[in-house]
């Protein structure tokens, strides 16, 4: 009923049903909710060390993919990234083992996200390192359990880099707001952040001009 009311026609010989899960377009679908693909997880586990710029690239689009699943990715990620900067030179050192292993760890462990459910209440949790932002959605269960939804984060550009922490924890904010905005659009949400400062900065009335070009 609900394809036809959308208008969408489905082949039944293309169709499951009945089944515990399903993989569909790399994603693993089943009655706990939304996993990486088995394949593209162990793909990504058994990936060498990259000898270049164009394999690291490779190997990060791989990552990329399942940057939902991966809280706080860009600040792990980020001498990785450095190496791809401009005419940076090829000098791999230990800092990027380090990176390379742990985004195979962190895309290893049990990620779980629930569908979107906006009868739940909304948590938008928020946090700042000095090289990226990130941000989880998650939902309050009726057992007071929170179940991310989505992760999101980002690398801090150079100029970003040099903002003061109170700003940098600011756009985390900023950023985890406008990233899940079709999910907190029109719904009342709590931010949560560990920086007790923001309190006072987000209060009404008070003129926040450089806050208001934060994301700009």
């Amino acid at each position: 009923m609900r394809l036809k009311k959308a208008g969408l026609r489905a082949k039944k010989e293309k169709c499951l049903f009945g089944v515990p899960e399903v993989e569909f377009l790399g994603f693993r679908v089943d009655k706990t909710g939304i996993h990486p693909s088995k394949g593209k997880v162990e793909a990504i586990r058994a990936a060498p060390k990259p000898e270049n710029k164009q394999q690291l690239q490779a190997f990060l689009g791989l990552v990329n993919f399942y940057h939902s699943f991966l809280p706080n990715k860009a600040s792990i990620a980020e001498p990785l990234h450095r190496l791809l900067d401009g005419d940076a030179p090829w000098n791999w050192s230990s800092d990027h083992t380090k990176a390379f292993n742990s985004l195979k760890q962190l895309i290893s462990s049990e990620s779980v996200l629930s569908p979107f459910d906006d009868s739940l209440p909304i948590v938008l949790t928020c946090d700042a390192s000095p090289y990226g932002v990130c941000a989880v959605l998650a939902h309050v269960l009726p057992d007071g359990r929170e179940a991310p939804v989505a992760f999101h984060s980002r690398t801090l550009t150079s100029t970003e880099r040099n903002y003061a922490q109170l700003d940098k924890e600011a756009l985390a904010i900023i950023s985890g707001v406008k990233k899940f905005h079709h999910f907190l659009y029109g719904h009342h949400f709590t931010i949560v952040t560990d920086h007790q400062p923001l309190l006072g900065i987000f209060n009404r009335g008070r003129q926040l001009r450089k806050l208001s070009r934060l994301e700009c």
